[in-house]
């Protein structure tokens, strides 16, 4: 006998597509802030990858030669490129060049204050609620994930699998 599921049981409770643009769009105080959250922000939405997929993210990871960035999967074994979106690319490198300390860490995204050291998957939830609360949507959930929800909708929504 199989379980009982419950009526919308299974549906992401993430942002809409419209909410989702909303989240990663900086308002101006963010971009002057001293560390720009908006790289993080757009790798959660555009990808809809999972905050240790974004914490593990290393500069070898994003060619710029050839546009694309490699996720290694937390899940599943391996890693999966994909082409750089020019608006993620350019918000990494307004980070890289403006914000990111000078470190012989190879990871993308690293703390502000001393000790300098890589964001653990921890921090970038962290981030990204304190982020999505700031924007007053309209969403049960603030973290991450919910980010990924709202991707894999509008991805659904376009026709693909």
């Amino acid at each position: 006998m199989a379980p009982r599921v419950f009526q919308h049981e299974t549906l992401p409770s993430g942002p809409t597509g419209t909410l989702c643009k909303k989240s990663w769009m900086p308002p101006p105080a963010i971009i002057q802030s001293p560390f720009v959250i908006h790289a993080i922000l757009m790798l959660f939405a555009v990808y809809g990858v999972r905050s240790k997929e974004v914490a593990r993210l290393q500069l070898t990871d994003i060619d710029w030669q050839q546009e694309t960035i490699v996720f290694t999967r937390s899940k599943l074994a391996g890693s999966h490129a994909f082409p750089l979106q020019a608006s993620v690319g350019t918000a990494i490198i307004r980070y890289l060049k403006e914000v990111r300390p000078k470190s012989s860490h190879r990871q993308v995204f690293l703390t502000m204050r001393a000790p300098i050291c890589p964001l653990s998957n921890g921090a970038m939830r962290s981030v990204v609620n304190r982020q999505l609360r700031k924007r007053e949507l309209s969403i049960k959930y603030h973290g991450p994930h919910s980010l990924r929800h709202a991707c894999t909708t509008c991805l659904i929504n376009q026709g693909l699998s």
